[in-house]
């Protein structure tokens, strides 16, 4: 960074941002993502090959704590004038055989929500449709393109997570339970990044604060319809 003038790190984000910059809000989420070991990397390459994608949606599917980004970037002369066009290319538009689970201490992870569908069965009777319900809400999610989704089963007990994750930020607004029942669990800190101004109408439509890992077990269209336009705001806002 002093090659290129820079004293710090503040002081290179400065330099390329237009806006204000809050130094303590920078160090405070940078010492947050360098503890959970979560990070953002972004290739800005000539050309992307067929190879390199299907590194990148391993090292994605295997990890829920990297993001890479790949941006090809092409030239075209314009009547005399250079013109420089990025282009995102997304791993996941490339076919990639990997393996569709992985193990961990503390339980299973799967991409997808094949397994919740299956764990249903699993689940007391009377509690059936509203996790069908739940399920087909989070695909919905999923048919628009704002999440992706994957399944956790934890070890020992029989308890079943449905991730509904942002594709950009790969965190959810809500977790959906299978576990002696249905229920969501809210994600204060995810709503206050992403969509802060839902909290309010989401609250008074839980009848329950949005809190950091809180569960709700009435589940009223009402709210499943504030949570879709959330997500959605979400995702077009990353």
């Amino acid at each position: 960074m002093k090659l290129r003038g820079h004293e710090s790190l503040v002081d290179a984000m400065r330099s390329v941002q237009e806006e204000a910059l809050d130094a303590e809000e920078f160090a405070t989420d940078l010492d947050e993502h360098l503890r959970e070991g979560r990070f953002r990397l972004v290739f800005v390459l000539d050309d992307v090959p067929a190879e390199l994608m299907t590194l990148v949606a391993y090292l994605e599917h295997v990890t829920d704590k990297l993001m890479i980004d790949l941006v090809a970037v092409n030239s075209f002369d314009v009547e005399g004038t250079s013109v420089v066009l990025p282009q995102r290319v997304t791993p996941e538009r490339h076919e990639v055989a990997v393996n569709e689970k992985r193990r961990g201490k503390s339980g299973t992870l799967y991409r997808g929500s094949e397994r919740f569908e299956q764990s249903i069965s699993q689940a007391p009777p009377e509690s059936h449709e509203s996790l069908r319900r739940l399920l087909r809400w989070a695909r919905s999610l999923e048919a628009n393109g704002w999440v992706r989704l994957a399944t956790s089963e934890g070890k020992g007990a029989k308890r079943f997570t449905l991730l509904p994750r942002l594709v950009v930020e790969n965190v959810g607004l809500v977790t959906i339970w299978n576990d002696g029942g249905a229920y969501l669990q809210f994600w204060r800190s995810v709503f206050d990044k992403n969509a802060p101004q839902f909290v309010d109408r989401i609250e008074q439509l839980a009848g329950t604060q949005v809190g950091q890992g809180n569960t709700i077990r009435h589940i009223s269209e009402g709210l499943l319809t504030a949570l879709t336009e959330a997500y959605e705001y979400a995702a077009r806002r990353a």
